[in-house]
């Protein structure tokens, strides 16, 4: 596959879910308050606590998941090998709890909060792992993540819109995290069919 191919691939993996809340930043900070407001919780304080532990159990789990992939690079395994697993977990690990969310409203608060730890806790993977394929024999690693930051922000916009007109359509979250966890999906399907561990903007000889 040409390097354009191959970029293109990168870019809509590295978008993986940002379409739809809650997960991906900017949709997760803005609705995960209201959807739990949404299932009876009505104390502000309460509420922004219970919100912020997702994170909290990221950003705990982002520094294991660091340590794993340099091990497994340190025992031998290639830099596309090793992303990925990381893109593995980071989507299908991301996708399974949301598909749980989507077809069980009988979770309650705290269900969905342990679903979303989860699902946020595999989107680690892309920090350490996943989103370092910028070092992958890369002359422009800025260029790439440049591209691949922007049209996220991009999408993290139009998810936010889209997770508000589900939810007025539909009246509950489930059609939201459903439509993640298809966006998760994809998003390993492309990594798997189309992206091969080649270069983009490869390095030349001598730099």
């Amino acid at each position: 596959m040409g390097v354009r191919a191959q970029g293109c691939a990168a870019c809509v993996c590295s978008l993986r879910g940002c379409a739809t809340s809650p997960h991906p930043l900017a949709p997760l900070q803005n609705w995960i308050p209201t959807y739990l407001g949404s299932l009876g919780l009505d104390n502000p304080v309460l509420v922004g606590f219970l919100a912020a532990l997702p994170w909290v159990a990221s950003s705990l789990l982002s520094f294991a998941f660091g340590a794993l992939f340099e091990r497994l690079e340190a025992r031998g395994w290639s830099s596309y090998q090793t992303r990925t697993v990381a893109h593995a977990a980071a989507s299908l690990g991301a996708a399974l709890p949301m598909l749980l969310l989507g077809f069980n409203s009988r979770l309650g608060v705290g269900g969905a909060l342990a679903c979303m730890g989860i699902a946020l806790s595999m989107q680690t993977c892309n920090y350490p792992g996943f989103h370092a394929y910028v070092q992958l024999n890369c002359s422009q690693p800025g260029t790439v993540l440049g591209i691949t930051n922007s049209l996220g922000i991009i999408t993290g916009v139009i998810g936010n819109l889209a997770t508000g007109a589900i939810v007025v359509a539909t009246g509950s979250y489930q059609a939201v995290f459903q439509v993640t966890a298809m966006f998760y999906a994809s998003s390993f399907l492309v990594w798997l069919l189309l992206l091969k561990g080649e270069p983009v903007y490869p390095r030349r000889a001598g730099v």
